[in-house]
């Protein structure tokens, strides 16, 4: 096969790792399968709202087709995003007040996606240590333990189900990741999605970046170098000798217009802020504003004790221990009797470990939150070297004797112990997941009944509904296609001003549990907030929620 794009002689349809055997994909349609049953089942069972940061994107985009700018520089407001704001357009336009229910579906099916992307990567990691004929065994294996490790995830799980867009981020990446693995001389279709993926979050930037050196270097380890053998390995052909069909210069054709997919992204976010604030860098420093305004945690200091942490708690501590075997296998892989692995799947592997990772700590010293979530793609790569850790021993012949027999063994002792003394730690993780979406369904309903109350409706007009917390401005608000004026949080600094403490409806939630603790409270903001303002009366309850209304003739 020749990657550089140079006109040589196009491949065989049966060499490359795009073309492995005809019962491997089956994989990833079964495990796409599986999520999307699964996820609407979930959705349909738990009707939750999304996340803060999806609802006030769609309260943005009705803003839009309100012919109004979407209020970014409102008082704690979450980080704009183009793509997932774009999409809540259409959304909002033509599901309303229940577009957060149809986001909330979407990112659901989308972590089907992302799992069906760990079962081609996973299949691709598998096969490139493999010796030849050995490469569809163990690439199948491989990608079938990725996905179901993915499948299980309660991080991205529950990502998915609150309606993150990190979950069609990670789903975007992934399949990206798999794409250039699998084909490097097509630089066009990672480099579309890794454009998609950044304007969801902006690491992808990194990676898009990664990619676009990757495909313009010359050398062994580039994109168009020596990395064809590889693929006839898979196809069970000889292996090509390192360096063999690389020319003078064996980069891809196309930079110029690869650079430009590159900065799309990047570009496009910064015209959005001007456009909207007047400030072509607001995503930046408006977030590290806020996390810092949340007394969240940040700082380059606190970035590597947090990047072991949460890295290791988001991909689940066996999971975790597995993916550093699993690296290690890929890297020592000739002396433990497997092929030398492709180098591309070495670069792209790396790429999301490391690039997860870099941005990460690029976070820190940029003052930004450092939450787990940001560790995502680096989790990814986890997953699918621990199924390398879980299966490798396939890839050795009957003829390794105990060396395969202690590997497998190891394996089997490895997943009884540790995902046993895990499932003793974390044995009610099951039902507190269940336990979350009956909550998260449970407010929903219930701040909507409380809103279309007729009490409620009618103190409306007398004044501002206030709240708390900033946390449910964005529901409310989309549920009654308001202004930023008409809902607002009682910690905001205009609420005085507004009038919240003098007229209208003040909602107040029980000081018990979790209610209080998720919506009565929030980081950064005053506990006289809690309470409704002097001269309201209560007037309706529905659940941990109250309303008091003041209507002064």
């Amino acid at each position: 096969m020749s990657p550089r794009g140079d006109g040589a002689a196009p491949p065989a349809p049966t060499a490359g790792p795009a073309a492995a055997p005809r019962r491997g994909p089956a994989a990833e349609w079964v495990v796409l399968l599986l999520g999307v049953v699964g996820a609407v089942v979930v959705w349909a069972a738990f009707p939750s709202a999304g996340n803060y940061d999806t609802v006030l994107d769609l309260v943005w985009a009705r803003e839009l087709l309100d012919g109004h700018a979407p209020g970014f520089a409102a008082y704690a407001a979450s980080t704009p995003h183009p793509a997932w704001l774009a999409l809540g357009v259409p959304v909002v336009a033509l599901f309303g007040d229940a577009g957060d229910r149809v986001m909330v579906l979407l990112t659901a099916l989308s972590f089907a996606v992302l799992a069906a992307g760990t079962v081609r990567l996973g299949r691709l990691v598998g096969a490139a240590a493999a010796p030849a004929g050995r490469g569809a065994l163990v690439g199948r294996w491989t990608g079938i333990v990725a996905g179901l490790l993915t499948l299980t995830s309660f991080a991205f799980g529950l990502l998915a189900v609150k309606g993150y867009l990190d979950v069609p981020f990670l789903a975007l990446v992934t399949w990206a990741g798999a794409w250039a693995a699998a084909r490097p001389e097509r630089w066009r279709g990672p480099a579309v999605l890794l454009v998609l993926a950044g304007l969801l979050r902006p690491e992808a930037w990194v990676l898009a970046g990664a990619h676009w050196l990757w495909c313009t270097l010359r050398g062994r380890w580039s994109a168009g170098g020596g990395v064809a053998g590889g693929g006839d390995r898979a196809a069970g052909a000889a292996v090509a000798p390192a360096g063999t069909g690389a020319a003078a210069d064996d980069r891809l054709p196309g930079r110029a217009a690869h650079l430009a997919l590159v900065l799309a992204a990047p570009v496009l976010w910064v015209l959005m802020d001007a456009a909207v604030t007047g400030d072509p860098l607001h995503s930046l420093t408006a977030t590290s504003a806020l996390a810092d305004e949340l007394g969240r945690d940040r700082g380059l200091a606190k970035a590597p004790r947090l990047l072991v942490t949460q890295l290791v708690d988001q991909a689940r501590p066996p999971v975790a221990a597995a993916g550093v075997a699993g690296a290690l296998v890929l890297l020592l892989a000739p002396r433990l009797g497997l092929a030398r692995p492709w180098r591309r799947v070495l670069v792209v592997v790396g790429a999301l470990l490391l690039g997860g990772v870099l941005t990460f700590l690029a976070a820190g010293v940029g003052g930004l939150s450092l939450i787990p979530r940001y560790l995502s793609v680096p989790v990814v790569a986890l997953t699918v070297l621990a199924a390398l850790a879980a299966t490798g021993w396939l890839a050795l012949t009957p003829d390794a004797g105990r060396v395969r027999t202690a590997w497998a063994a190891l394996v089997v002792v490895g997943a009884v112990l540790g995902v046993g003394a895990y499932l003793t730690v974390k044995r009610d993780a099951v039902s507190r997941l269940g336990t979350e979406l009956r909550f998260l369904a449970d407010a929903r309903r219930d701040v909507r009944a409380l809103i279309d109350d007729p009490a409620v409706v009618r103190g409306a007009r007398c004044g501002p509904i206030s709240l708390p917390t900033y946390r449910l401005v964005p529901e409310i608000r989309l549920q009654r296609d308001a202004t930023g004026d008409a809902v607002l949080a009682r910690s905001d600094p205009r609420a005085r001003r507004l009038g919240v403490l003098r007229r209208g409806v003040a909602i107040t939630v029980d000081d018990t549990g979790q209610w209080a603790r998720r919506y009565g409270r929030a980081d950064g903001v005053p506990r006289r907030t809690q309470a409704a303002p002097a001269g309201f009366r209560p007037v309706a309850r529905s659940g941990a929620f109250r309303a008091w209304v003041r209507c002064p003739r």
